[in-house]
C-alpha cells in the first residue's frame, strides 16, 4: 500500500505581514488537536453566516512541480479578530454540564478585596467560602494565577505559550483573559471572598514587557454561575472562557458578543490581531482540485499567521490502528476526503527556514534541523501516546507535554519526539547526552516498521528533579535539553508492559504499511505568487527528505513525495 502525503500552497489576499514569531515556539501538537482544528471551522463558518457574509471561490489551483499552489481568499483565512467586550459582562450559566453564555452592560464590585502578592508566572491557592461546582465536578479550593485565570486543583505558573492547547489540557479552568501577563511591573491582583461569591479582580495589569493595562474581573456564584467583567483590556491577544481540563472532546469556539449555548465541553473564544488559518477549508479546497491519494497534506506558507503560539504541528485526521493508544475514529470527510486522509501537518512560513534542509531552525524549541522538525511531526501520526500498566495500574508516565510527546524523564533514545538520550552518572543521577536524534526502537515498533521483538527495555526517572538551563524546575513537560542532571530513580519498563495496556499494534509489523507518498503544499497570498528562491527551498526540502526518511527508519519504510494530479 502507497500512503500518500500532500504538500499545499494557498495564496491569501492582501493582508499585512503579521509580527514573526518569537523564539523558542513549540510544536504546538496535543491529544485533541484535529477536534479543535474541526471546532475552529464550524466556528468560522458560524460566524460567516451570522455576519452575511458570503464565501467567495477563487478557486486558482497551479501546480509546480511536485508542489500544489492553491490560491486562498477569506474562506480560507479569516481576519482578526479584536478584542470586543470592554464595558461588558459575560456570563457563563450552568446547565448540567454545559453552559449558556449571556452578555449584558457591565457592573464591577465596588469592592476590591485584599491585595495577593502575587508575581510574573505565579499562582496562589485560595479556599473558596463555599464549594463551587465546574462542570459538574466539586471544587472547595481554586489557584488565582497571575496569567489572567483560575484553575482547580493545581495552580499554573508555567511560562509555556498562553495557548488554546494549554487552555484545554491543562487543569479545569477559568479564564477571564489568559495572556501573558505580569503584576510584577504594574497593577495589583485582588480577591475578595464573599458568603455567596469570590470575586478576582485584576487591576490595572501590565503585559509582560508591555506598558499597557487590562483590568478585568471573575466572579464565581455559589450556585456555579461565572461572571467575567472589563473596564480596559489592552492586550491584543487573549483566550477567554472555561474548560473541565484534560482535554474531554473538543471545544465550541464562540463569539462571546453575540452569547451562545455551549454542548458541553469546553467553551472559548480566542481574541487575535493577527490572521489565522482555517485548515479544514484549506484542505477541503484543495480536493475539490486534487485526487483522493494522499495519507497526509504538509502545509506551508508565504506569510505569518497565527498558529496558536506553536510553530508546526499534526492532527490526526483517522486513525484504525490498534496498540498504539490512540482510539480508533474517522473525520477524513469533514476534511474533504473520501476516506484516504490520515493526517494533516502545518509547517508554516517557507521563509522561517534555512536555505539548508540540515540547518539548525532558529525560532523552533531546541533548534532542531528542517528534516528532524518533519520526523517529529510526521511522527505524531503513530506517536507518542501510548500508557503501560505499572503494579497492574495504568501509568502514563511516559508521556509529556499534550499527553502527545515523551516524558523529558523518559530514556527515548534521543527519539524525534521528545524525550532525551540519557547516560547513568551512577547512584541516582542521570545527564541528558542528546535528543531528536532518530526514531527509536519503540517508536519503530508503533509506527508498524519492526516487530515487538526488535524493541529492547528502556527505563525512565521516578521521581525526578532537576533544573533547565534557566534555572526552572524540570517537569515531564519540559523541553529537551543536553547536558542536564536529573536525580530520581530509574524504572525499567518492558515493551510488554506497554502492550498489556494498549493489546499488541494491529496491523501488527507483517501487515502494516511500509510505503508512503507526501504530498507537499504551499500557501501564498493573492497576487504575490511564491519567488523562484522560495520554491527552490522548498524543493530541496522535498528531496531531501525522502532519503532521511528512509535512513531514519532504519531503510524500513520508504516516502513518496510526487505528486500526481
Amino acid at each position: 500500500m502507497l500512503l500518500a502525503f500532500i504538500s499545499l500552497c494557498i495564496l491569501s489576499p492582501g493582508y499585512s505581514d503579521a509580527e514573526p514569531h518569537p523564539v523558542d515556539l513549540l510544536c504546538g501538537t496535543f491529544h485533541g488537536r484535529g477536534e479543535m482544528e474541526l471546532a475552529f471551522h464550524r466556528a468560522v463558518a458560524e460566524r460567516r453566516a451570522r455576519s452575511g457574509q458570503a464565501l467567495r471561490q477563487m478557486g486558482v489551483v497551479d501546480q509546480i512541480g511536485n508542489i500544489a499552489v492553491l490560491e486562498g481568499d477569506g474562506g480560507l483565512i479569516t481576519g482578526a479578530n479584536p478584542f470586543d467586550l470592554l464595558a461588558s459582562e459575560i456570563a457563563f450559566e450552568p446547565l448540567g454540564r454545559a453552559y449558556r453564555v449571556r452578555r449584558r452592560p457591565s457592573a464591577f464590585e465596588p469592592s476590591l478585596g485584599r491585595r495577593l502578592s502575587i508575581g510574573d508566572d505565579a499562582s496562589i491557592g485560595v479556599d473558596l467560602p463555599f464549594s463551587f461546582s465546574l462542570f459538574g465536578e466539586s471544587w472547595d479550593r481554586v489557584f488565582i494565577n497571575s496569567d489572567g485565570n483560575l484553575t482547580f486543583g493545581r495552580g499554573d505558573s508555567a511560562s509555556s505559550a498562553r495557548s488554546v492547547s494549554r487552555f484545554l489540557t491543562g487543569a479545569p479552568r477559568i479564564a477571564p483573559f489568559f495572556t501573558d501577563l505580569d503584576p510584577s511591573e504594574g497593577g495589583s491582583v485582588s480577591v475578595a471572598e464573599l458568603p455567596n461569591r469570590l470575586v478576582v479582580t485584576w487591576d490595572k495589569v501590565t503585559e509582560w514587557g508591555e506598558t499597557n493595562e487590562n483590568t478585568f474581573q471573575v466572579v464565581l456564584e455559589r450556585n456555579g454561575r461565572v461572571v467575567v467583567r472589563y473596564e480596559t483590556v489592552d492586550a491584543r491577544r487573549g483566550i477567554v472562557g472555561l474548560s473541565p481540563g484534560g482535554v474531554s472532546g473538543g471545544p465550541r469556539f464562540v463569539d462571546l458578543s453575540a452569547g451562545s449555548e455551549s454542548e458541553g465541553g469546553a467553551v472559548v473564544e480566542r481574541f487575535l490581531a493577527e490572521r489565522v488559518i482555517d485548515n479544514v477549508a484549506t484542505t477541503k479546497r484543495f480536493y475539490q482540485h486534487f485526487p483522493d491519494q494522499y495519507e497526509a497534506v504538509v502545509l506551508w506558507t508565504t506569510f505569518e499567521s497565527d498558529t496558536d503560539n506553536s510553530f508546526a504541528f499534526e492532527s490526526t485526521i483517522q486513525n484504525d490502528i490498534r496498540g498504539i493508544g490512540s482510539n480508533q475514529f474517522d473525520v477524513a470527510s469533514a476534511w474533504g476526503s473520501d476516506g484516504k486522509l490520515e493526517s494533516f501537518i502545518y509547517m508554516g512560513n517557507i521563509d522561517r527556514y534555512p536555505d539548508s534542509p540540515t540547518a539548525r531552525v532558529r525560532g523552533a524549541s531546541g533548534g532542531p534541523t528542517i528534516l528532524a522538525l518533519l520526523a517529529h511531526e510526521v511522527g505524531h501520526r503513530w506517536l507518542a501516546k501510548p500508557q503501560f500498566m505499572k503494579a497492574g495500574v495504568r501509568s502514563n508516565a511516559l508521556l509529556g507535554r499534550g499527553n502527545a510527546h515523551w516524558s523529558f524523564f523518559l530514556d527515548s533514545d534521543g527519539s524525534f519526539l521528545e524525550g532525551n538520550e540519557y547516560t547513568v552518572q551512577g547512584g541516582n543521577q542521570f545527564r541528558t547526552a542528546g535528543f531528536e536524534l532518530r526514531y527509536s526502537s519503540l517508536d519503530l515498533y508503533l509506527m508498524g516498521f519492526i516487530p515487538a521483538s526488535g524493541v529492547a527495555p528502556f527505563f525512565y526517572i521516578e521521581g525526578a528533579t532537576g533544573q533547565d538551563s534557566r534555572g526552572e524546575a524540570l517537569t515531564n513537560e519540559a523541553q529537551p535539553e543536553t547536558g542536564l542532571v536529573v536525580t530520581g530513580t530509574r524504572r525499567n519498563v518492558l515493551l510488554d508492559d506497554v502492550i498489556l495496556a494498549e493489546g499488541p499494534r494491529a496491523p501488527d509489523f507483517q501487515k502494516a504499511p511500509k510505503q508512503f507518498r507526501h504530498a507537499w503544499v504551499l500557501l501564498h497570498r493573492n497576487g504575490l505568487p511564491p519567488s523562484a528562491a522560495q520554491i527552490a527551498k522548498l524543493e530541496s526540502i522535498r528531496t531531501a527528505w525522502e532519503p532521511f526518511f528512509q535512513s531514519k527508519t532504519r531503510g524500513r519504510a520508504i516516502v513518496s513525495t510526487t505528486l500526481v494530479r
